[in-house]
């Protein structure tokens, strides 16, 4: 039992790491870019008419766009960063949970074999389906979402000075990835003690079947 313990943990505390060193500057960056430099500003200007479509604002594609060219991480990191509502959020969410990390995916799936093409098609049109879908059917989610102690309107209002803006972005930073392992970490616990147990493995042979069929 201790030792599950120890090795979930363990998992854990890497995994949060590995996270960690992508979200952790990402966040930084992007929330002194967003908050007091024209940068993003330019960003959402030029990209603002074509969000629109997927019931987004401009200031979302920030973390599409990263999400898509770096990963994951990346574009979590940008949402953090940004007062949204929280049906943009969960659209957000599920656009890059289909679609994300294109350019060093598509990299490996072409050495193996695989047509990118096709590949980028079905992912892109997942990713753009399932948010016009999202954007049609559900008419609430308008209220902001929170990620930690303060929002980023409160933010703009307290910056005052170069050391209060790194200050709060690295609030944000560090918000961000204690939030993160506070998911990870018990997650990874959980699936250590399923190994240890063997549940994992009784699962994999129910589950054997539909992968065959999906093969």
């Amino acid at each position: 039992m201790g030792e599950t313990w120890k090795n979930g943990l363990k998992a854990g505390l890497s995994t949060t790491w590995t996270l960690g060193k992508v979200i952790f500057p990402v966040t930084i960056l992007v929330s002194i870019l967003q908050q007091h430099t024209p940068v993003m500003g330019w960003i959402i200007q030029f990209i603002r008419p074509f969000m629109g479509v997927f019931g987004l604002s401009g200031e979302a594609a920030i973390p599409l766009v990263l999400g898509n060219m770096l990963n994951l991480y990346a574009g979590i990191a940008a949402i953090l960063t940004l007062e949204l509502p929280v049906k943009e959020v969960f659209i957000l969410a599920v656009m890059l949970s289909f679609c994300h990390n294109l350019i060093i995916e598509s990299t490996v799936a072409a050495k193996v074999g695989l047509r990118v093409s096709v590949i980028l098609l079905v992912r892109i049109s997942l990713a753009v389906i399932s948010a016009i879908v999202i954007h049609l059917v559900w008419q609430g989610g308008e209220e902001p979402a929170q990620y930690g102690l303060l929002t980023a309107a409160q933010a703009a209002d307290v910056a005052s000075s170069w050391y209060m803006i790194v200050l709060l972005a690295l609030q944000k930073a560090v918000l961000g990835v204690l939030q993160l392992a506070c998911i990870v970490i018990p997650l990874m616990v959980i699936i250590q003690f399923m190994r240890d147990l063997g549940w994992l493995h009784t699962l994999s042979k129910w589950l054997s079947p539909l992968l065959e069929c999906l093969e």
